[in-house]
């Protein structure tokens, strides 16, 4: 998580700690954990991988990575509930190659290529619940998911020796399904964000505990 996204979580945090604390009746706060994948930039991946005989990429390209969330909300009825909460997808897009042309084209093409993509953001959800039994119950929730994305790119001719690099930063709301399955405190959830064009999966673990 980058540095300049702490202060949206820290103030996330309070807020909600307040509100718990202020109205103690079927409020709840929660922690999740999972693993985010990502279609990013596939057809540009795919180019990437398939430069054919001219050319030889070497080095990583990572679509999978950690994030988290922290959240809050209260049950309007036994059935529904809306939830605020911050999300940190972690970095969507991971690329570190190095592209060396083959044959005639291995004096003017030897390149290293860095990018980085990652995302962040508050969402807002509506939550409905069916409880199986006391303990184990079925979940669906839809939202929208506030995102800023950062993005880094950073070329390097290794021929000439001459580095280009950039950073870009971007934000906008898209909505999101999730589905989940409860065990006590405990959860796990599925959901699928839209940040740009791209279709992010998170599939993760949580806590929650409730104030009444």
């Amino acid at each position: 998580m980058q540095i300049k996204k702490l202060p949206g979580c820290i103030l996330l945090m309070g807020l909600l700690t307040v509100t718990a604390g202020a109205v103690a009746d079927n409020w709840y706060m929660g922690l999740g954990i999972g693993a985010t994948e990502t279609d990013v930039f596939d057809e540009n991946i795919n180019d990437l991988t398939n430069l054919g005989s001219l050319f030889t990429v070497t080095g990583s390209i990572n679509t999978e990575d950690t994030g988290f969330k922290i959240f809050g909300g209260r049950d309007i009825s036994e059935y529904f509930a809306v939830e605020l909460g911050y999300l940190d997808l972690g970095e969507l897009l991971d690329i570190d190659a190095r592209i060396i042309g083959d044959g005639s084209f291995s004096s003017v093409l030897d390149i290293d290529l860095s990018e980085k993509w990652s995302a962040a953001g508050i969402y807002i959800a509506g939550v409905g619940s069916l409880s199986l039994t006391e303990l184990l119950a079925l979940s669906g929730r839809f939202g929208v998911y506030f995102w800023e994305s950062d993005y880094d790119i950073e070329v390097t001719d290794n021929i000439s020796s001459e580095v280009f690099a950039e950073s870009t930063s971007d934000s906008d709301s898209s909505g999101f399904l999730g589905v989940g399955f409860h065990v006590g405190p405990f959860a796990i959830q599925y959901e699928v964000y839209d940040v740009g064009e791209d279709n992010v999966d998170y599939l993760g673990v949580s806590f929650q505990r409730y104030f009444r």
